[in-house]
């Protein structure tokens, strides 16, 4: 029998299990490796961090987030030596949008709380930045925030990989198989895999993202949310010409009348060899999947052709004299909670849950990681 077992092994499952595997008691993950492409011919659970590019920011509206990235990004240089898999660029990150004082205005809601946790940025006009990286044009009513340093993006593939490298190594068991049951015995908590692995823990953390409530079918407040990316792909040579551009993050007005701001991120080099520049949004009124059957048709498809022509409006709009090779659409699913915060919960004695990353969660998830793995703990 274990003393601890994660279910679910994405950005959050990864860290919580490598900081229980820290307290030298045994401890299992599970959850399955990433599905071979076509996604099509894939027939169990997703995960959205099949990806080589996450924005990680200590700016952020929100105390919490920006708290929970400050201290998840004290800790990368950590992970990469411990781990030796190198997953973090510093590449800087933009916020762009209007100025003001009201309090639903994102550009000022990030001031105030960069200036409460005194992280450092620059405050620029449009027209200045644009002295700056002429490669980028936003219109002059704009405010840009600029982290130069310490922002840019992480892998989150490698960051995945680099957390299990280090639960392994403190004697943690990484079980690839897919959970499709948990019950609670008298004694202890079994989980089932889809292969009839039968596990046995004296507690359970799951943290399956937006599989999670469908898993224990118990409604948690998690509204899954799919949503749309677009790879713009580009050649050497287009790739060196934007190859300092940085992560951005865009709250202004759209040209398509559907998407609700959008966030981009550098010119990245994909495992297919590709170079790709992503975008990536959501729809005004996303739509919300309400079974596991939804979620795992949305990533049988293709996305949204709506979000990914708008999204393919605004690329052109900031990105000055793009030329991409091609275009690309993936699916993906943020997992929200009514608070916009991550659920940390005790469902039961000693089965807990921990999920929500509503959007944010990639950057910061080594302490929302740490700090599900010392409720259990506790």
């Amino acid at each position: 029998m274990f003393d601890y077992a994660v279910v679910g092994l994405g950005l959050i499952g990864s860290a919580a299990a490598k900081y229980l595997s820290q307290t030298n008691q045994k401890v299992v993950a599970i959850g399955p490796g990433e599905p071979g492409e076509p996604w099509a011919n894939h027939d169990g659970v997703f995960a959205s961090h099949y990806d080589q590019g996450r924005i990680t920011r200590q700016l952020d509206g929100s105390p919490l987030w920006a708290d929970m990235a400050i201290k998840s990004i004290a800790k990368y240089d950590t992970i990469e030596k411990q781990s030796g898999v190198k997953f973090y660029h510093q590449a800087g990150c933009m916020h762009v949008g209007q100025a003001g004082n009201e309090a639903d205005n994102h550009i000022a809601q990030v001031e105030k709380v960069a200036h409460r946790l005194n992280a450092s940025f620059n405050r620029y006009s449009a027209a200045d930045f644009r002295e700056i990286m002429p490669q980028l044009h936003f219109d002059d009513v704009y405010t840009v925030l600029y982290e130069p340093t310490i922002a840019g993006y992480i892998n989150p593939r490698q960051l995945v990989e680099a957390q299990l490298i280090i639960a392994a190594q403190h004697q943690a068991k990484i079980l690839r198989e897919t959970a499709v049951s948990i019950t609670t015995q008298s004694n202890h908590i079994q989980i089932k895999t889809e292969k009839g692995t039968e596990v046995q823990a004296k507690k359970v953390l799951v943290a399956a993202g937006g599989w999670t409530h469908f898993l224990l079918g118990t409604d948690l407040g998690l509204i899954p949310k799919p949503r749309t990316i677009l790879l713009a792909e580009l050649s050497e040579q287009e790739a060196t010409r934007l190859k300092n551009t940085p992560s951005i993050i865009y709250s202004g007005e759209m040209i398509h009348p559907t998407i609700d701001g959008f966030y981009s991120l550098p010119p990245i080099r994909y495992p297919d060899g590709n170079i790709y520049l992503k975008i990536g949004t959501g729809l005004k009124e996303l739509p919300v999947v309400h079974t596991a059957d939804e979620l795992n048709a949305w990533f049988h498809g293709e996305g949204s052709q709506v979000e990914a022509d708008g999204l393919k409006e605004e690329l052109y709009k900031f990105v000055k004299e793009l030329k991409a090779e091609s275009h690309h659409v993936k699916p993906c699913v943020t997992t929200y909670t009514a608070s916009r915060e991550p659920l940390w919960a005790e469902l039961e004695a000693n089965l807990f849950v921990v999920a929500g990353g509503c959007g944010a969660a990639a950057k910061s998830s080594n302490e929302i990681g740490r700090r599900a793995a010392e409720m259990v703990l506790q």
